[in-house]
């Protein structure tokens, strides 16, 4: 009888025990695991205290993964809006966190989205899920939107109408973020560019561009670079000249402030196809005129932008 109560008693405390021990585990990229709980989580360190009472502080970006030990307390994520869940960590990779609510509510929480992790200050906390939750779970492209505004400027050349003469551009972007992938943008803008190609009032010449474009941002990393791709057709303002068709690259790096705003920096090279009777061409013996036909713009420069 004896016998049987110390088994019973053995088999109610080991659940207990090993949920006394169990521990958070952080795992890096070198392999190298480490247990302690967890103090604090943000998208660039992970703060790891040890049994001895040692923290410890990794950087995202030599994480490889994080597992939740199922005993612990809640944790409180808060977003970069203000928003804050509670619950536990069910999975977490390099892009997402899954939480599960008091309530057995799941949410996927983007990394990009979250500010800081700690300890939940109840075990159950503000569980429900605000209404814009859907943008945080990635669901809805709705409140994805975003306005990209770009400025850039440099040099412009164009074989059979000018030689290198300073150019400039505004356009304006509409799209949508995370579309495709994780710190991806798609959207169409249009804008105006000019061309200072003479002295002349005859010689300027202007643009509207309308243009698809397509970038993305390499890495979680608040500062990263990115790459741009612009698409599209460019419309002459003067009679004599027709526009044609455009492209478009840029290549920089970007700094992120929220999941909405971002400030952009890098290069550009572009080319635009003209054609008509504004077409002119200086021969061996410095004389200028003017034909009808073709040419391809090439332009290079900097540029800035900001994405909100």
């Amino acid at each position: 009888m004896r016998s049987l109560v110390l088994a019973l008693y053995c088999m109610l405390l080991l659940p207990l025990l090993a949920q006394e021990t169990a521990k958070d585990e952080v795992r890096l990229k070198t392999n190298e695991t480490f247990a302690g709980d967890i103090l604090f989580r943000n998208e660039q360190v992970i703060v790891l205290q040890t049994e001895n009472g040692e923290r410890l502080q990794f950087p995202t970006a030599d994480v490889l993964s994080v597992k939740q030990a199922g005993g612990t307390s809640n944790v409180q994520i808060t977003l970069k809006t203000g928003e804050s869940y509670c619950g536990k960590v069910q999975a977490e990779n390099e892009q997402v966190v899954m939480l599960e609510t008091a309530t057995g509510e799941r949410i996927q929480i983007r990394k990009t989205e979250i500010a800081g992790t700690e300890p939940c200050a109840s075990a159950v906390g503000d569980t429900t899920p605000p209404n814009n939750a859907d943008e945080t779970a990635g669901t809805t492209d709705g409140n994805k939107f975003n306005m990209m505004l770009d400025l850039s400027g440099g040099g412009s050349f164009a074989r059979n109408s000018y030689g290198w003469a300073p150019a400039l551009q505004g356009t304006l972007t509409f799209g949508v973020r995370d579309v495709l992938l994780p710190n991806t943008f798609m959207g169409v803008g249009t804008g105006y560019a000019m061309c200072f190609a003479g002295k002349s009032a005859e010689e300027f010449i202007g643009l509207i561009p309308v243009f698809a474009r397509l970038q993305g941002t390499i890495g979680q990393r608040v500062t990263a670079p990115y790459v741009e791709l612009d698409a599209g057709y460019g419309f002459s303002l003067r009679s004599d000249i027709k526009g044609g068709l455009m492209l478009k690259l840029s290549l920089g790096v970007t700094r992120r402030f929220s999941s909405r705003t971002a400030v952009y920096a890098g290069i550009y090279g572009s080319l635009q196809s003209l054609s008509g009777d504004g077409m002119r061409e200086i021969n061996a013996w410095g004389d200028v005129y003017t034909y009808n036909g073709h040419t391809t713009t090439q332009q290079a420069g900097v540029k800035v932008a900001l994405r909100f």
